[in-house]
């Protein structure tokens, strides 16, 4: 339901926004970085490890319509996606693109935490790229799932509604992993818990302690103090 969505109830955004506000010190006013037509763009509030230093960001690019997956989304706003994710990691500096996509069908569970269409964009040196894409190709192989090299509504225009995937943008390539016949279930958070691995191990957010949330409360910071504006556009040349 919409109004149990975080994405689409802001009340939940800010009250949540606000309490890492009080533990961290953050000095924004409003947890949103640039407001497109389709798309706006926030920090993630519980970022991944890697962000310790002037190159890493965390960054989320939220559909404005409740729709489960981008693959769901009509051409004009896959196209501001696109343009969006291009432009700002051109700005910030290269890393990992990803979406966990679908609600879960045909026997296999969905690989996100909240259903409504999310990318992350995660700031990430080369050697970092290299070894996070060697991990994912690895695993999701390994738990039987098949590797298509292609941009998301290129690959998946034929997809069965609500079929989970995993989407990843690395390297100058675009892979989509999709369930094959036998796959397992991947594991919720699947590329954060990839990415953090490097870092101080994976915290589910879902399931934290008062310790585990400072923790990740001052790591945010490090992506909100980045983005002095509010809502302003201020990591994009013009709107």
């Amino acid at each position: 339901m919409r109004e149990a969505c975080p994405f689409c109830n802001t009340s939940l955004e800010l009250e949540r926004f606000e309490r890492i506000k009080q533990i961290a010190g953050i000095r924004r006013e409003n947890p949103v970085v640039y407001n497109g037509r389709y798309i706006r763009v926030v920090p993630d509030f519980y970022p991944v490890s890697p962000l310790n230093g002037e190159d890493g960001y965390h960054l989320l690019l939220v559909t404005e319509r409740h729709v489960v997956s981008m693959a769901d989304l009509s051409e004009d706003e896959y196209r501001e996606k696109e343009q969006l994710a291009e432009r700002i990691m051109g700005r910030l500096g290269g890393g990992v693109r990803f979406e966990h996509g679908g609600r879960g069908s045909n026997g296999h569970t969905s690989m996100k935490s909240i259903h409504h269409a999310h990318e992350h964009l995660v700031g990430l040196r080369k050697r970092e790229v290299e070894e996070v894409q060697v991990v994912v190709e690895r695993e999701m192989l390994s738990m039987g799932f098949l590797k298509r090299e292609g941009d998301v509504k290129g690959v998946l225009g034929e997809r069965q509604e609500d079929d989970p995937y995993l989407y990843v943008a690395l390297g100058g390539r675009k892979f989509v992993f999709c369930p094959g016949n036998g796959s397992r279930d991947v594991p919720s958070q699947f590329m954060k818990r990839v990415i953090m691995a490097r870092g101080k191990g994976f915290i589910n957010w879902k399931e934290m302690g008062l310790d585990e949330e400072v923790l990740m409360a001052m790591r945010a910071r490090t992506t909100f103090e980045k983005f002095a504006g509010n809502g302003d556009g201020c990591i994009m040349e013009n709107r």
